[in-house]
């Protein structure tokens, strides 16, 4: 399990998005919509993550 917050996950594909790095956004979108998928108690959490990253595109 991966100890990143929700939030640690959208800096970090927010900071790869300022820095053009498109491979590494798009690593920590696909990894915050798995992680929206395989519920779980913070899987609410993440689909409003993922709805934020898709907000800012």
């Amino acid at each position: 399990m991966c100890d990143l917050s929700n939030d640690e996950v959208f800096e970090r594909w927010q900071d790869c998005n300022r820095r053009n790095a498109k491979q590494g956004a798009d690593y920590w979108y696909e990894f915050m919509t798995k992680r929206s998928k395989r519920g779980g108690k913070d899987a609410d959490k993440a689909k409003a993550t993922v709805d934020r990253m898709d907000k800012a595109k």
